[in-house]
């Protein structure tokens, strides 16, 4: 479906793949096979054709856009390698993670590599407003990690919170993605913040669907380390949802299961006390309600290829299985 989508964009997209893989041939021999393992797989590129169909959907798309989408490509590798960390994750893409092989002061030195490499090449294409969007949505997403982790466990952690969190840490770049990507050609304020609206909506059903992913999802299939929102004690929608709307008696049951939660029978039968009480079809109207939100703020744009696939991939985002 993506590869559909993409169409509009594939020559610029293919451009972007070039300039990550040339920055990543730039580096020091001993650091290049780490920055490729952690960014060189092929992932969904979704950050970055967000930027290119932006772009395209409001005038034309040139090589700050490209420069431009190869950053956010590489501050969201390096936001990927700092989570493995905090996750203790395995598996990112199908192939092992920096942590895994190389140890978290690696991932950790790594991943601020990337950030600083990403906005060193920014500045170059950037206007300083346009520079402090995305600096500015790299702290949102920082800061809406700490959210989690300081307050998952706790009971003040609650539905509002969490929409709160989503919308930082994932939703945040989603946004400056299609933000720039509007600035750099030449769309006015106004529309810039609708595509922001736009992209950051688009985020955060984005991560509903990754936290359901994470428990009733298959590894092989995503092609990354699962039930680690579950090993950390992370309060997620299905799991705020079954707090709230589970029976008694399966609600034990549940509690003793988050108590175990190592193997993968055990988020088998997690999974399935959240189907029973409907906390995966209350996380599917969530999305669908996020995704038309999303969807409504590019009714200003004209009919055009780039917007038909920016609604796109709205929708698959809420279909999507990895």
């Amino acid at each position: 479906m993506l590869a559909k989508l993409y169409e509009p964009i594939q020559r610029e997209l293919d451009a972007v793949r070039a300039a990550v893989a040339l920055e990543l041939g730039g580096l020091d021999a001993q650091v290049r096979p780490v920055a490729e393992q952690a960014v060189g797989a092929p992932g969904k590129s979704i950050r970055p054709a967000l930027l290119l169909l932006s772009g395209k959907a409001v005038g034309p798309v040139g090589e700050s856009h490209v420069a431009a989408a190869a950053s956010i490509e590489l501050i969201h590798g390096a936001t990927l390698v700092h989570d493995d960390v905090i996750d203790e994750a395995s598996e990112r893409r199908s192939r092992s993670t920096v942590h895994a092989r190389w140890g978290g002061n690696v991932s950790i030195l790594l991943g601020d590599m990337l950030f600083a490499r990403a906005l060193e090449t920014l500045a170059s294409v950037t206007t300083a407003e346009q520079l402090g969007l995305v600096a500015g949505a790299v702290s949102e997403t920082c800061e809406g990690e700490l959210l989690q982790l300081f307050g998952s466990r706790g009971d003040a952690f609650d539905e509002a919170r969490y929409f709160e969190v989503i919308r930082k840490k994932t939703g945040a770049l989603c946004g400056a993605a299609c933000a720039l990507g509007a600035a750099l050609a030449g769309q006015p304020a106004d529309g810039v913040e609708r595509f922001d609206a736009f992209g950051r909506t688009l985020g955060a059903a984005f991560q509903i669907v990754d936290d359901c992913l994470d428990i009733r999802g298959d590894e092989r299939t995503v092609g990354k380390t699962l039930g680690t929102d579950l090993l950390a004690g992370r309060s997620t929608l299905p799991v705020l949802y079954a707090r709230d709307h589970a029976s008694p008696e399966a609600l034990h049951h549940f509690d003793h299961l988050l108590e175990h939660p190592e193997s993968p029978h055990q988020r088998v039968r997690l999974a399935a006390i959240l189907d029973d009480c409907g906390a995966f079809d209350y996380c599917e109207h969530a999305t669908s309600r996020l995704v038309h939100d999303a969807t409504a703020q590019l009714d200003f744009l004209g009919e055009s290829a780039a917007r038909q696939a920016l609604v796109g991939m709205a929708q698959f985002v809420a279909q999507r299985d990895r």
